[in-house]
């Protein structure tokens, strides 16, 4: 946009604003001249005083989430159960329930470290593979839960 066009748009909306401005002004002082003449005819008011419409409802409370197992527990559990490589929809899919992307991500990267299983990420469009290293071993405590020397 050249700087010409910018001041001729801006220049535009100056005037556009004005008009919008003077016709609510105007609008302003139709409604103060109506209610000055039934004041000075003396008359009952045709129409009642302006009401504020109610306010609004407080909206429904969202229905109360089914707590979930611990989800490292859970994944610890249904790993067996999984094909040697597997994905994030395999694991949804043993589950029966679906975690928060982050908790599952969190979890599956903390069963890395632990060594109980490897991530190959994504390339592109194909997502992250898991590999179980130890199968059919539940390894006990990691040395940062307690169970090291």
């Amino acid at each position: 946009m050249e700087r010409d066009e910018y001041e001729r748009r801006k220049a535009a909306l100056e005037e556009i604003y004005r008009a919008d401005l003077d016709l609510i002004r105007a609008a302003h002082e139709a409604r103060l001249r109506s209610l000055e003449a039934l004041w000075l005819s003396g008359a009952p008011a045709a129409t009642p005083d302006p009401v504020l419409p109610p306010a609004p409802e407080p909206p429904t409370p969202a229905p109360a989430r089914q707590p979930t197992p611990h989800l490292r527990t859970a994944i610890q559990e249904i790993l067996p159960d999984l094909p040697v490589q597997f994905e994030k929809k395999d694991v949804i899919a043993a589950l029966g329930w679906t975690p928060s992307r982050g908790a599952l991500y969190r979890t599956l990267l903390g069963l890395a470290v632990a060594g109980i299983i490897k991530i190959d990420p994504s390339l592109g469009r194909h997502p992250s593979q898991y590999r179980k290293l130890k199968e059919g071993s539940a390894p006990g405590p990691s040395p940062a839960e307690g169970g090291g020397v």
